[in-house]
């Protein structure tokens, strides 16, 4: 039984897809509001499921809604889907608002920030939004519309930093984040609560061969710069024929362009559909280097959680992108053999291959 919400200390959390469907954010909430729980915390979550049901424990109820199919190449389905998921999750606060004095929400579904922030006008609950991701800015970057950029940057982004600063806290997920953040909001409480990897590593013997594995595993989005990797990939492999394995574990929108690109530039791969996360330490303990890409415009918007899970991998990393991101910063404390090239630059990703292969 939930004690009122104004006299005990309780909370809400609020995701996207929970498992056992494919959501990085979605296991992460589920992982922390099981801790919470296990502290004796009044906890609820709310996310989305295969149907609408409720799963009660002790000290933590979960609140599954069904929501329509997301077609992620779809822009009309996007914002269909963004409106009837956030009214329905809307409609689930008010129900249970006794229930909870925090509300813990992350970037997905996008355009909850608004319901939520206008819905406490109603509640009156302590809000902390937890930066998964940043919207409009992701929008910015992903659109090539002029007109619609100019209203996002000017309008919309002007009254999402006044909605930010509104909140009781901002969790930001790395440094890079905080940095972006308030250099265009006055943000009066923070605090830096980074993802964690969910899985263990099982110690496994090395398996002896005549090549290395390269991999890049999890999501392939608009946010990710795979261009470099190919181009550079291709450099190394006109002179060092058979000295590493493509494999590909991986979905998302950029897959099939990703796989078209290497399919016309004659280099092979291995692809393969991505697994639960029961078996993701057997995946990634077969690699040698996995990749990380992210594309300028994404750094301090995007932080792709993967990279908790390589770094426990103890296997070496390749990260493409921008040394702003708080990635090369988790790289190069971790391990000074990870590498790091800029997006663009194909010489210098060739050149660390061959370094690599020189020293294993």
């Amino acid at each position: 039984m939930y004690n009122d919400a104004s006299t005990s200390m309780s909370i809400l959390l609020i995701t996207d897809f929970l498992p056992p469907k494919f959501s990085a954010t979605g296991q992460y909430t589920y992982h922390f509001a099981s801790r919470y729980s296990k502290k004796k915390i009044d906890t609820s979550l709310i996310g989305i499921g295969d149907k609408e049901e409720i799963l009660k424990d002790k000290f933590l109820n979960i609140y599954s809604i069904s929501a329509p199919k997301l077609i992620k190449q779809s822009s009309t389905n996007r914002l269909y889907w963004n409106l009837v998921t956030c009214l329905k999750i809307s409609f689930l606060i008010c129900k249970i608002r006794k229930n909870f004095k925090y509300l813990i929400f992350n970037g997905t579904p996008q355009l909850l920030i608004y319901f939520i922030f206008l819905l406490n006008f109603f509640l009156k609950k302590k809000i902390i939004f937890r930066t998964t991701d940043f919207f409009p800015e992701t929008l910015i970057a992903f659109s090539k519309n002029k007109f619609l950029k100019f209203f996002l940057k000017k309008i919309v982004l002007f009254f999402t930093s006044k909605i930010r600063e509104s909140f009781y806290k901002i969790q930001y997920l790395g440094y890079d984040q905080k940095i972006y953040l308030e250099k265009i909001s006055k943000i009066d409480k923070y605090q830096i609560k980074r993802d964690v990897c969910l899985i263990k590593f099982n110690k496994s013997s090395k398996t002896k061969r005549k090549f290395k594995i390269i991999m890049y595993s999890g999501n392939l989005g608009l946010a990710h710069d795979y261009i470099t990797f190919v181009y550079g990939y291709k450099k190394f492999i006109n002179n060092n024929k058979n000295r590493f394995k493509l494999w590909i574990n991986a979905s998302g929108q950029s897959l099939e362009p990703f796989l078209n690109l290497l399919k016309k530039e004659k280099i092979n791969y291995f692809h393969t559909k991505t697994i639960s996360i029961k078996k993701l330490d057997i995946l990634l303990s077969k690699a040698d280097i996995h990749l990380i890409f992210l594309k300028n415009e994404f750094s301090s918007i995007v932080l792709p959680s993967k990279i908790y899970c390589l770094i426990k991998s103890k296997k070496n990393i390749l990260y493409v992108g921008p040394k702003s991101s708080d990635v090369y910063y988790l790289i190069k404390r971790q391990n000074m053999k990870n590498f790091h090239v800029n997006v663009g630059d194909y010489d210098k990703l060739s050149e660390y291959l061959k370094i690599y292969l020189d020293k294993n």
